[in-house]
């Protein structure tokens, strides 16, 4: 339990503040301002672009066009860490860094490029933690301000022991031990149960008042079902403030005397409401608190921490309502100083304000990423201000740019003494840093139109171009019902590296090309076609949207939605269609799913027809010379059965499993959950078989994520039936698969076990 013993009683939420806070639009000059994204609506080709690109002889997408200024390069080329999750300087003089391994290790090396990691400390032991985007674990690190004379450290780890509490302890670094922290000098000072296995927090660092802050998540699950966030008498979802000054203090540390609740709940509460804090830092020159809020499903906010603030979760996701019950009553909330949508990106991961010299146009800004997408994005003052990106709402007098597409997973930032900022990639365990970029390619040289492109001869009829190969998948994706046609084209002289087992491999400048029909009574309509093209630095995709006449297709630069009237069978609905933006296409495009969804041996190893004569696409692809090297008859390699099909019950549920959900289901995908849902996995090695989900129980007594001869009992139908905050999969579909989720149905009622 908390180590707490002061009143826990409840206190009601502060009123006579607006949504956004007066008192801090005064202190640091700002006041926000709100935008609202309208229907789509057909570019003016003319307006966008007076001199559009001249249409190419044949399917070319150029360069993505960016306006970041600068890329990121690695920093310590013979640092490798292992799943790392933060980087920190210890304060003393002699600039070194140390990085926070997820596993229970921290790390040190001197902060020069040719330089080599020694551990400093080793407590793997008493940490849990899991392979994946498990979010337990050791995740913070904090030295002490009197770190010189007392060799004191604070870290914030997940216990590995019943309950998995969250631990806050001190640890002592001995004169007589080469500067590495003992082991066996740990204190516990703080330590709570954490009822799920997510949104952990775990920040922790001194502020300049040089007390210990300390970041504790909601507890989990999704949409805080405990409602952690507004409670006072709970840790969740707070940020937390103690003393661990003084040498003699009773349990390590004491409650500041000028915390806001006192004797009104949880004493050591500085502010709340808030969901899953990753990361906050203090500015090293104005000593403001500021802090990056994970969302839920729509909206990740930055915040500046006051004293005694509720930041409004759950009534509020940011600054859009989200708790229907509460009638989103704002009044005393603090809403986000800026925030950004799922169209945007999916986690967002705080920063600092840079206070370097090496990057003099970063001075004073705000810099933060999103752990999905890789972006990062620099919050600045603006005397004259410009619109925000797309799917950012921003302070009024401020702005906010994408200074570096990345594709990174950025896990953390981290400074040095001089206040100089590092970057770190929880994929690859390096450290990178920033540097400015060459000139990005001209976004005008971008297609804008679906003719631009040059892909179709006649876009009317979607006429392909002779260099587009035309393709089929065995379990194709489940889109709202909607129709596809798939095509792909290879740069002059690229070959695909075969796979027999896994994702193949792609050259450079592919292009993968995808329409999207509705079809009811009326006949097929074209709604959107989508592009994956593979640049020098890795794969972006692209969205058109059709017009109602269908003699075209406009680039969208952001996600939307459209509604479609429909008439199926005599019955009259209507579909709301999702087009997704470039990050959400990057969520799913992962390097882990092989960027390419379908781009594989069991999905193309099927039988196609060609020119009216049924062959084999994988001989077929061979006789047209595709692949870097021989390649095995198709009758030698493994397929995917077709879903729809007259296999075993068992084979097709699995197959469509692979195909929706085993993209982010898998090691290293970007799922919290640490399951492996690929077809080729055993269920018993699956992770997933009679286990309880770790998010949540969906108010079903007795949950797991597959329940043997239990579909009622199986969150992996139950989600499915679903198109809620719970509901699968989590992007871009509005319909529920019935004849998918039924069959995935009968094959979990059919299970008698785990290794069937």
């Amino acid at each position: 339990m908390f180590r707490s013993t002061r009143a826990d009683a409840m206190l009601m939420p502060m009123r006579g503040q607006p949504l956004f806070l007066f008192a801090l639009a005064l202190a640091i000059g700002w006041s926000m301002g709100c935008s609202s994204t309208g229907p789509i609506a057909e570019p003016d080709v003319g307006e966008r672009d007076a001199t559009p690109p001249p249409i190419p002889d044949g399917c070319v997408i150029p360069e993505a066009p960016s306006v970041a200024t600068m890329k990121a390069q690695v920093a310590f080329p013979d640092v490798r860490l292992t799943q790392p999750v933060f980087l920190t300087h210890a304060g003393d003089g002699s600039g070194r860094l140390f990085a926070v391994e997820k596993q229970g290790r921290i790390l040190v090396f001197p902060n020069r490029r040719d330089a080599t990691a020694t551990v400093f400390l080793d407590i793997r032991e008493r940490v849990f933690s899991k392979g994946g985007n498990d979010e337990r674990g050791l995740l913070g690190l904090a030295f002490d301000p009197d770190y010189n004379d007392n060799g004191h450290l604070y870290v914030n780890y997940t216990a590995n022991r019943e309950g998995t509490p969250t631990v806050v302890s001190r640890f002592t670094v001995k004169p007589d031990d080469a500067g590495a922290a003992q082991a066996d000098s740990e204190l516990v000072l703080i330590g709570f149960d954490q009822p799920y296995s997510n949104h952990n927090g775990g920040m922790i660092a001194f502020g300049p008042d040089r007390m210990l802050y300390i970041s504790a998540g909601d507890g989990g699950s999704g949409g805080d079902p405990q409602n952690n966030g507004q409670n006072l008498r709970t840790p969740l979802g707070t940020i937390l403030r103690i003393d661990v000054s003084g040498a003699a203090v009773a349990g390590g540390y004491s409650v500041p005397p000028d915390n806001p609740f006192l004797g009104q709940g949880i004493d050591e509460v500085w502010a709340y409401g808030l969901r899953n804090v990753w990361r906050f830092s203090f500015d090293r020159l104005t000593g403001a608190l500021w802090a990056a809020d994970v969302g839920q499903r729509k909206i990740e906010e930055v915040d500046v921490i006051v004293r005694g603030g509720n930041y409004g979760w759950r009534v509020m996701e940011g600054s859009s309502c989200y708790n229907p019950d509460t009638d989103c009553d704002s009044d005393g909330l603090i809403g986000p100083v800026t925030e950004y949508d799922h169209g945007v990106g999916l986690s967002i991961t705080g920063g600092y304000v840079y206070r370097g010299t090496r990057l003099p146009e970063l001075a004073g800004s705000y810099v933060y990423a999103d752990f999905a997408d890789g972006q990062i994005f620099a919050l600045s003052s603006s005397d004259d201000p410009v619109p925000p990106p797309l799917g950012h709402l921003v302070a009024e007098g401020f702005e906010v740019a994408e200074i570096a597409r990345t594709g990174l997973r950025v896990s953390s930032f981290g400074e040095d003494e001089q206040g100089e900022l590092y970057i770190v990639d929880y994929r690859s365990g390096q450290i990178f840093d920033l540097e400015r970029a060459a000139p990005a390619p001209d976004a005008a040289a971008f297609p804008v139109t679906l003719t631009q492109t040059g892909c179709f001869t006649d876009v009317p009829s979607r006429t392909p171009h002779d260099s587009l190969v035309p393709y089929e998948v065995n379990s194709p994706l489940w889109s709202d019902g909607a129709r596809k046609e798939r095509f792909f084209v290879l740069p002059e002289g690229g070959k695909i590296g075969f796979n027999a087992s896994g994702a193949w491999e792609f050259p450079e400048r592919t292009t993968f090309v995808k329409h999207f029909f509705l079809d009811d009574d009326a006949g097929s309509r074209a709604v959107e076609t989508r592009f994956l093209v593979r640049d020098s630095d890795g794969w972006h995709g692209y969205t058109y949207a059709w017009n109602a006449e269908q003699t075209e297709a406009f680039l969208l630069q952001s996600d939307a939605r459209r509604d479609f009237s429909l008439e199926v069978g005599g019955v009259s609905e209507t579909l709301v269609w999702h087009y997704p933006s470039q990050a959400q296409c990057r969520a799913c495009h992962t390097v882990a799913s092989g960027s390419v969804l379908g781009g594989s041996t069991n999905q193309l190893n099927r039988t196609v027809e060609v020119d009216g004569v049924g062959v084999e696409q994988i001989d077929h692809f061979v006789a047209l010379g595709l692949f870097d090297a021989p390649v095995a008859a198709a009758a030698q390699l493994p397929r995917l059965p077709d879903p729809g099909g007259d296999a075993s019950v068992a084979t097709r549920a699995r197959a469509y499993v692979h195909a929706n959900c085993a993209h982010c289901h898998l090691p290293d995908g970007i799922a919290t959950s640490d399951i492996d849902l690929r077809f080729e996995t055993a269920l018993s090695a699956s992770r997933a078989c009679d286990t309880a989900p770790r998010q949540g129980d969906l108010d079903v007594p007795g949950l797991r994520i597959i329940a043997p001869g239990d579909a009622a009992r199986s969150s992996v139908y139950l989600r499915m039936l679903r198109r809620d905050d719970a509901g699968m999969p989590s992007l871009a579909s509005s319909v529920v698969d019935d004849e998918g989720a039924e069959l995935v149905r009968v094959w979990i009622d059919g299970l008698d076990g785990c290794d069937p």
